[in-house]
């Protein structure tokens, strides 16, 4: 996630990164200079991207089947949910619950 994310802060719509060096500089080059300059390192990020969405164990080192984060949790009763929210955010004294 943390690949794409930076991938984006440098292309368009949203490349706040690219946009800032650009307005920065004293003499703006035009944009297509910008992206070549850029393309070799956007080509590494995007083929580490892939390799790691074909290999997650690259990424998931040490990590063993019951620390799998993905197992599904015991379901939570509307009451325990009510009650875990109030004492998280306790209701205004003038507050009457329906």
């Amino acid at each position: 996630m943390l690949l794409t994310l930076q991938s984006s802060s440098l292309l368009p719509p949203f490349g706040y990164a690219l946009m800032m060096v650009r307005g920065a500089t004293k003499t703006p080059a035009p944009f297509r200079a910008f992206l070549r300059a850029l393309m070799p390192f956007l080509v590494a990020q995007w083929m580490l991207l892939v390799l790691v969405l074909l290999v997650p164990k690259l990424v998931h080192v040490d990590e063993d089947a019951a620390s799998n984060s993905r197992n599904t949790a015991a379901p939570v009763s509307n009451q325990e949910i009510d009650k875990r929210l109030r004492e998280m955010v306790p209701l205004p004294p003038d507050f009457e619950p329906k």
